[in-house]
């Protein structure tokens, strides 16, 4: 039975095969007639059974041992075909999955551009501030406009809120961007595809979070056309993991300029010479390819060209009033290189520095911002003699005027041109020691050295010299060849001794006006500190002959001492008066050392300094020696200031640091820093009459209380290269300083030395404005 079942199947199955065997000659095919009968059919199949077949293995076993390799590609195969086609299905699923996690819808029309929201990771997690994009995708030839769009044109705006309709805070950052010329015109912008990095904050920690918002954008090529219209985005809960935008996003924002970056372009210094903007760079590895300046409205730069490292800006618009003295803030590029910083136009570079001596400059364009220069140090200087910080000294000029009444024209000329070449001296050996410690590396500004508890000593010792003078107790010892040079003045025996006096008397004004700044001298200081040795002592030399001035005049001009009555004992009373207002600034200056050193040191060193008094006093060579060595010792053995953290008086106030500063910032919050000294009296005079005072003090406190303000204070009493290095960033090396942050000036605005009510509430409005 079994038999014949199988002859069946074989049967059946000869029908379907192709003739691989043949029967007494002949092919069997399926197309062959089948078998009459059963038995024909089984004597034929024993037949062919007998017959050995073209291919007949010895065994089963060994059959399948050697077409096993064969079985296994096969089945390779095969697997590997299922699981592609698998994945061919799968992955696109996927990959839409992955995709609508990290992007909303598309925005516009893909025949100019299309925008949309993308985000960096797939859920908030407990993220403060959200990394998401705004992806455009442009047509060819079409382009979109950086945030300062150039001469024409607009930047994309962004207004985020969430679902419920509360608001969200969003900040478009902008990468590198490209310069077009259009028409005649610089646009700076973006095409083919950007992402602009954004920040958006104020949204629920570790809640789903539905994004929706309107975008407004302008897209342009021979025309333009508006991009505009409701953007969305919806983003889960749970761990804030990186989406698959997040490498895009991040290669975006790589390319993002930010202030204060680590950067090898160095920007020297930047001037307007006529209808041209020009900047100095320290020669790089890469030379500069490209600047986008950002500066005030009206006003056209155009495409740089370069010139030994100088880069060459023509300007074009209202050039009527001059862009010195105003900020732009530049965006470098140099290869792969890229730089942002804010800079101060300054006058053409004095006469006698490298950048003066380039081809590239006229002599009328260095001469006259040379002169100007050198009139606002004048100018500087001459206002010094009405600050508070000179009053000391304008004790002994009046004493020195009194002194000279009924005297002859031709010694008064002596004496005050004695003050004033006191004075120009030491402002040269102020700018000389300054130049000197600029080249040793140290910091330099000006009034530094009231953070010295030597210089103050030794300032509070010669104001006690100064009152016992006032008082006649005490007369300056004359050098040597001094003496000999009047040997032959025997009319009047005291010459030298009053000369040296009122030679002194001119460099102690010198040195007690530093700690003042009035207008025009921190933007003095700032020209002569950073630039060469001409300029710097060219400078000083300016402020020093306006610090002169009123001594000078009286040279020209001797008879102005005859307006003064007659000489009598009202000048006794006057000499003691004068006297009380040195003793004044005696307790000014050790309270200063008192605050600057503290401990014993500084009470030690008031012993010492009324120990040298006393001995003054008391006229005894011996007791005056032994008090001077016993006061120089003091000095040599006072030990460095004491570290004591700066506290910030009053409730609005906070400590000064770097990273305070910037976290305040990138909170969206507005910043106000001063920087100030207790031996400031400038700074003092505006913390009084405008910080505090009405309208700004509650203004301020009412921004703190809600919020929107933060207040820096930076006590600049002692050294502290922190904040050396901070003054220097914004190339001012003197105070009062004063600077306010905010959304749309994340560079500052710098205040003037002296403020005023408007001057502060103008800068708070335009920091708070986004930009």
């Amino acid at each position: 039975m079994m038999q014949h079942d199988a002859n069946d199947r074989l049967s059946d199955l000869y029908l379907f095969l192709p003739p691989l065997f043949t029967i007494d000659g002949k092919a069997v095919t399926g197309k062959e007639k089948p078998f009459s009968d059963l038995a024909a059919a089984n004597a034929s199949l024993d037949h062919i059974m007998s017959k050995p077949p073209i291919f007949q293995p010895s065994s089963n076993k060994a059959g399948l041992q050697q077409i096993s390799p064969i079985l296994c590609l096969l089945k390779g195969c095969f697997l590997g075909m299922l699981l592609l086609t698998l994945f061919e299905f799968v992955a696109p699923l996927q990959a839409a999955n992955l995709t609508k996690i990290a992007s909303g819808p598309w925005v516009g029309d893909p025949a100019y551009g299309e925008a949309r929201l993308v985000t960096a990771v797939k859920a908030t997690g407990d993220l403060d501030q959200l990394p998401l994009g705004l992806e455009f995708r442009l047509a060819p030839g079409w382009k979109i406009y950086w945030r300062t769009p150039g001469e024409a044109g607009l930047p994309p705006t962004l207004n985020l809120q969430m679902a419920d309709g509360m608001p969200l805070h969003s900040r478009i950052e902008w990468p590198v961007p490209k310069r077009f010329n259009a028409f005649g015109f610089d646009n700076f912008g973006y095409a083919d595809s950007v992402i602009l990095p954004v920040g958006v904050r104020g949204h629920d920690r570790g809640a789903a979070l539905q994004i929706r918002g309107q975008l407004e954008a302008l897209v342009c090529a021979d025309i333009c056309v508006p991009l505009a219209g409701e953007i969305r985005l919806d983003i889960d809960d749970g761990p804030a993991e990186p989406s698959s935008m997040a490498m895009p996003i991040a290669q975006f924002s790589a390319k993002v300029p930010r202030f204060g970056a680590v950067s090898p372009i160095t920007i020297e210094t930047s001037w307007q010479s006529g209808s041209q903007f020009k900047i100095s760079f320290t020669a790089s590895s890469q030379p500069i390819t490209e600047i986008f300046v950002e500066g005030p409205p009206g006003i056209a730069f155009k495409k740089p060209v370069y010139a030994n490292n100088v880069a060459v800006i023509n300007l074009e618009g209202d050039l009527s009033t001059p862009l010195v003295g105003k900020r732009v803030d530049l965006t470098v590029i140099a290869g792969d290189d890229f730089m942002m910083q804010s800079v101060t136009i300054k006058g053409a570079p004095l006469a006698g520095s490298f950048i003066a001596d380039s081809a590239i400059f006229d002599d009328e364009g260095i001469k006259s911002p040379f002169w100007g220069v050198i009139a606002f140090a004048f100018l500087g200087g001459l206002i010094l003699n009405l600050m508070p910080c000179v009053l000391p000294v304008l004790a002994i000029k009046l004493a020195t005027i009194i002194e000279a009444s009924g005297q002859s024209r031709g010694f008064v000329r002596l004496r005050f041109g004695a003050g004033a070449m006191g004075i120009m001296a030491s402002f040269v050996i102020l700018a000389g020691g300054l130049a000197a410690l600029s080249l040793a590396g140290g910091q330099i500004g000006w009034g530094i050295q009231f953070q010295s508890p030597i210089f103050l000593a030794l300032m509070l010792l010669t104001l006690g010299l100064f009152t016992l003078n006032m008082f006649d107790r005490f007369f300056l010892p004359i050098p040597a060849f001094l003496q000999s040079s009047f040997r032959g003045d025997t009319k009047n025996k005291s010459l030298p001794a009053t000369l040296f006096g009122d030679f002194m008397t001119g460099m102690l004004a010198t040195l007690l006006a530093t700690p003042c700044s009035a207008p025009f001298v921190g933007s003095a200081v700032g020209v002569a500190l950073t630039g060469d040795i001409i300029q710097l002592f060219s400078v000083f030399m300016a402020m020093g002959a306006g610090l002169a001035a009123p001594w000078g005049l009286v040279v020209l001009f001797p008879a102005l001492v005859g307006f003064l009555p007659r000489p009598g004992h009202w000048m006794v009373w006057l000499k003691r008066f004068l006297a009380g207002l040195l003793i004044a600034s005696m307790i000014w200056i050790g309270w200063l050392l008192q605050t600057v050193q503290g401990g014993l040191a500084a009470l030690l060193m008031f012993g010492l300094i009324g120990v040298v008094l006393l001995a003054v006093l008391l006229r005894q060579k011996m007791v005056i020696l032994l008090a001077c060595a016993s006061f120089c010792a003091g000095l040599v053995l006072l030990p460095a200031p004491i570290t004591i953290s700066p506290q910030a008086n009053g409730l609005v106030w906070q400590v000064w640091s770097p990273e305070v500063s910037a976290a305040a910032r990138a909170d969206g919050k507005l910043v106000f820093v001063d920087v100030t000294a207790d031996w400031c009296i400038t700074c003092k005079a505006n913390k009084v009459l405008v910080l505090e005072a009405a309208p700004i003090g509650p203004l301020l406190d009412d921004l703190v209380n809600d919020g929107k303000l933060v207040m820096l204070k930076a006590d600049w009493t002692r050294p502290d290269p922190l904040i050396a290095a901070f003054l220097s960033s914004h190339q001012r090396f003197g105070i009062p300083f004063n600077i306010v942050y905010g959304l749309s000036v994340p560079e500052g605005i710098v205040l003037g030395e002296l403020l005023t009510a408007n001057m502060v509430k103008k800068a708070l409005i335009e920091a708070a404005l986004t930009r």
